[in-house]
């Protein structure tokens, strides 16, 4: 029988939460080949060795981008968990960030899955907070610097088309920019300036009737605002901010190369910053996306996103299914894998 006085981390680390976003994601693309699919587009790819050794580096990139997690997991933990600890628990972690919306992310599995490698509590949450300000702070830079160089080129021309107004993707991708920009904010302020204050203000805008839901949640990030900026007064910046920063760079560019090889494979481009920056501002919307890790949204955004280098819609949604299968369907199969043998030397073992 199931234990229901387990913490709420572990039932959300449970192999069937695959399933959903497994059924949401091919979903989408059934009704997109079902509706674009025309097996004569298939004809204008030039199929050479490069395609297969394209696709192949790709692969590469993903299995690279876990290696620079474990590295920047290394770092914040200041080499405290072996590289196979490291390994589980980004594993873990990433599972749990796929298996449920974005907004919501890993960040309570991964304090769980810390704590239970032994790290103490203060510490754990002094890394959860890290990274969260390491990715913010990535996305937020490279955003603003990509939208800077390339203007309206950053979002997709048919959409640009489509209305000379701020309509559809443009409206979606400026509110997830706006929270992103705030949430960055709000930890920066928090981790570094007046961890007290912003932990009250937390609490007490989570009081009003209509946020009070969230409001366990606001003093739960409060008080791990508390701990993290005491904990972060003594680290080196070089050792642990600029590595640090450094990693998270790593591994999402890696994330995001991974699309232009897969372009690169079937169609001649060479235009690489853009194919680059235009996954920024897709991420930005699976930000705000309600299904888990952007499931369907992501699919079915892809063949938009890339247009004009990916005429043939069909090529793009099949480029998109290939790349979501990279990028995200293997945290889920990872963590089904993973997370049960993990589960059962942490937390499995029973007393008497």
């Amino acid at each position: 029988m199931e234990n229901n006085s387990q913490p709420a981390e572990i039932h959300s680390l449970h192999p069937s939460k695959i399933i959903l976003p497994m059924i949401l994601g091919l979903v989408v693309v059934f009704v997109l080949f079902y509706s674009n699919f025309n097996y004569k587009d298939l004809e204008v790819i030039d199929w050479a060795p490069s395609t297969v050794l394209l696709v192949l580096l790709a692969v590469a990139f993903v299995g690279a981008r876990h290696l620079l997690y474990m590295w920047r997991l290394r770092i914040l933990t200041e080499e405290k968990l072996t590289w196979w600890k490291t390994f589980q628990v980004v594993s873990i972690w990433e599972f749990s960030s796929a298996a449920t919306p974005t907004m919501v992310g890993g960040t309570a599995v991964g304090l769980f899955v810390l704590i239970k490698e032994k790290i103490k509590s203060g510490e754990a949450s002094t890394i959860i907070m890290s990274t969260i300000f390491l990715d913010s702070l990535f996305f937020l830079t490279a955003t603003v610097l990509s939208w800077l160089y390339f203007g309206e080129l950053l979002l997709s021309p048919a959409e640009s088309a489509a209305s000379s107004g701020i309509t559809g993707w443009r409206v979606i991708f400026l509110i997830a920019f706006c929270l992103m920009a705030a949430y960055t904010v709000l930890v920066g302020l928090g981790l570094f300036y007046r961890p007290t204050a912003i932990s009250a203000f937390l609490d007490r805008v989570t009081q009003f009737s209509f946020l009070k839901r969230w409001n366990k949640g606001a003093k739960q990030l409060g008080s791990d605002f508390v701990a993290a900026s005491k904990g972060l007064r003594e680290k080196s910046f070089w050792k642990f901010w600029f590595r640090g920063f450094l990693a998270t760079a790593g591994a999402w560019s890696c994330r995001f190369i991974v699309v232009i090889c897969l372009i690169k494979a079937v169609i001649d481009v060479s235009d690489y910053l853009i194919l680059y920056s235009r996954q920024l501002v897709l991420y930005l919307i699976l930000v705000v996306s309600p299904t888990p890790g952007g499931a369907g949204v992501a699919e079915g955004a892809f063949p938009a996103f890339y247009s004009d280098y990916i005429p043939k819609r069909s090529i793009a949604v099949a480029i998109g299914l290939i790349w979501r299968w990279l990028t995200f369907y293997p945290y889920l199969v990872l963590g089904a894998i993973v997370v049960p043998q993990w589960l059962r030397s942490r937390v499995g073992k029973k007393k008497g």
